[in-house]
């Protein structure tokens, strides 16, 4: 588990205010950040749950859905009023994932293995929605071993 809480202590004068300010907390990077792990094992089946969790992030605001969708339209007219020197910062909210891995041994030559990354199926990222990750992804494998 980590924290981090660095503040910006002074700015130069002709920088604009938009971009930097006293107190402000550094861009991209998350409050907190931690990880968990669990494992099982009895008999021929091994089982490993992994989180992790990621705080909450200070972010330009131009990465906010809002302000990509009326940037990124094909006519101004239906794009919002928004001007680009009024961006600002906004946090985002913090999230976790979890990953999941189950190895079993079938016999002396053969195991099936079940690796299930993002189990809860969540889309959040440090970027936010613009640039979503990927929601579960699932794999079987089998492993097979030469007998002498």
């Amino acid at each position: 588990w980590s924290w981090s809480d660095s503040r910006i202590v002074e700015v130069n004068p002709q920088t604009p205010s938009y971009l930097y300010y006293p107190g402000q907390t550094a861009t991209y990077v998350p409050t907190h950040t931690g990880s968990i792990i669990a494992s099982y094992a009895k008999g021929a089946t091994t089982a490993t749950w992994s989180t992790n969790f990621i705080g909450s992030v200070s972010q330009l605001n131009w990465f906010k859905p809002w302000l990509y969708y009326s940037i990124e339209v094909r006519h101004a007219t239906y794009g919002t009023r928004n001007s680009i020197s009024n961006l600002g910062r906004s946090p985002t909210k913090g999230y976790s994932k979890s990953d999941l891995t189950m190895t079993h041994r079938l016999n002396m030559w053969a195991s099936a293995t079940l690796n299930v990354r993002n189990v809860l199926n969540s889309f959040n990222s440090d970027m936010g929605g613009r640039y979503p990750s990927l929601g579960r992804t699932t794999y079987l494998g089998v492993s097979l071993r030469k007998s002498r």
